[in-house]
């Protein structure tokens, strides 16, 4: 790093990222293929969510369902934001 011009101690006593949801990320990532389309970009199905969190993430129980959806659907709602101000 040093050799970059980075100072090698610039990330000392920075706290280290919690990559606990990381698996919500990479849920996301994948459910926003089933997106609908059409005139505009739809927003991802709780069909798809629950049954993405049932088959691949192996969640059995409903709240724990509703939770993974509830943050797959807060996700969507901001990776939105931006396309509905511009109309695109």
């Amino acid at each position: 790093m040093v050799a970059s011009g980075l100072d090698p101690n610039a990330l000392d006593g920075e706290p280290e990222p919690d990559h606990s949801l990381d698996w919500v990320w990479a849920a996301f990532w994948r459910l926003t293929t089933c997106r609908g389309v059409g005139m505009e970009l739809g927003h991802i199905p709780w069909t798809a969510a629950a049954q993405y969190g049932r088959e691949q993430c192996g969640i059995d129980d409903p709240d724990d369902l509703d939770d993974f959806w509830d943050l797959i659907h807060a996700m969507d709602r901001e990776y939105l934001k931006p396309k509905e101000q511009d109309g695109t």
